[in-house]
């Protein structure tokens, strides 16, 4: 749990969601990286910080998602990355009230959103 007091920045964000999606046993098919992933870490962060953060706020936030799946130094790899993202992000858009402002695909497979903090 967060210490009293202590916002989490953003590396420190990322780090925890990167931790746990590297912890995760890759199933190898698509369905590792639908709605489980993004939930479980969602999930966890409002344990961690819940004393930190308004879960009832509609105010917008920036929220900083690493996916399963190491990016890579190659422009085919990271146009892959970003397909995957592609196929995902519609259906995540939707659910979670969340508007893409960067995808990743070279060196991290992670993307950026602006959602309303109800929503994490």
């Amino acid at each position: 749990a967060a210490d009293s007091g202590h916002v989490p920045t953003e590396a420190e964000i990322k780090r925890a969601i990167k931790d746990f999606a590297e912890n995760k046993k890759n199933e190898g098919t698509e369905e590792s990286y639908k709605g489980s992933l993004l939930e479980k870490a969602i999930e966890d962060y409002k344990k961690a910080y819940k004393n930190e953060f308004d879960f009832n706020s509609k105010e917008e936030v920036n929220v900083v998602v690493t996916l399963k799946g190491k990016g890579g130094t190659g422009k085919s790899v990271a146009l892959e990355r970003k397909n995957q993202q592609n196929k995902l992000l519609p259906q995540w858009c939707k659910k979670y009230k969340m508007k893409v402002r960067r995808q990743l695909g070279y060196l991290v497979n992670a993307f950026e959103v602006t959602m309303p903090q109800n929503m994490v």
